[in-house]
């Protein structure tokens, strides 16, 4: 965080997200899917939008931000802007605008010139004794979260379990299209013992450049996979050959087993 008031802005717009999900969450599923149509009934618009999904053990919104200008009316224009962000939409536009260049300023150099897309999820997470999020590691290339109760967990390569608190700051987490499916950051969600809201800010490849990572990553994986082959059949015909010169030979040259 650059500074303080960022800081208090962050915070301010998670205490509004979480007052948010969890009147949702204790809300009834009829209302809740009635509020989410209001919500994100200018899907079809340029501007931002909100979804919003009930689970059983978890709520979770996303807001998906502008994609382009806002179209505003001038002379004969007929175009009208769209209705001001409510209270809630706010707070989404405000956490993306404080996290987005967190998560630009963790990529390394050559990676910041790449055409992304960002998405917004927060959780809510109803007090449990199950594991709220089970392991896993986000498809993007970073994920900057925040929370306001622990619960994050990090798993390192000797496979043993760190918590993060990410309440007073923000956690940065390497996802698959920055390390790789094999090192990106593994994390969970222990169970609650009160409830629990985190904001997690995704940074992604567009689809384009998406697209082209996923052929560099696969065919990375058969050049590791031939090569692990190619390995395998040179050490395998290595030791034939080695076996075949140890055994005594018959008149015609063929080996010879003894029994």
């Amino acid at each position: 965080m650059h500074n303080v008031s960022e800081h208090l802005e962050l915070r301010a717009a998670l205490q509004t997200i979480n007052d948010a999900l969890r009147h949702y969450h204790s809300s009834d599923p009829t209302n809740v899917i009635n509020d989410a149509l209001r919500s994100s009934d200018q899907a079809h618009d340029p501007g931002p939008s909100l979804r919003l999904q009930v689970h059983q053990g978890r709520t979770q919104l996303r807001y998906v931000g502008e994609r382009s200008a806002a179209k505003v009316p001038s002379g004969d224009d007929q175009g009208t802007a769209p209705p001001p962000p409510d209270k809630l939409t706010l707070a989404c536009i405000e956490a993306s605008m404080i996290l987005h260049p967190i998560a630009l300023a963790a990529l390394p150099i050559e990676h910041r010139s790449f055409q992304t897309e960002s998405i917004l999820d927060a959780f809510f997470y109803p007090p449990c004794i199950e594991s709220a999020c089970p392991p896993h590691v986000d498809p993007g290339l970073v994920t900057v979260i925040c929370d306001n109760k622990p619960g994050l967990e990090i798993q390192h390569e000797d496979g043993q379990w760190q918590p993060v608190a990410a309440t007073g700051a923000v956690v940065v987490l390497a996802g698959r299209q920055l390390m790789g499916a094999e090192s990106a950051c593994v994390h969970r969600v222990m169970p609650v013992a009160s409830a629990r809201t985190s904001i997690a800010f995704e940074l992604r490849l567009d689809a384009t450049c998406a697209h082209a990572a996923t052929e560099r990553e696969q065919a990375k994986a058969e050049q590791a996979r031939s090569t692990v082959l190619e390995d395998k059949y040179l050490r395998a015909r290595s030791s034939l050959l080695g076996a075949a010169a140890a055994q005594p030979r018959a008149h015609d040259g063929l080996p010879c087993k003894i029994v």
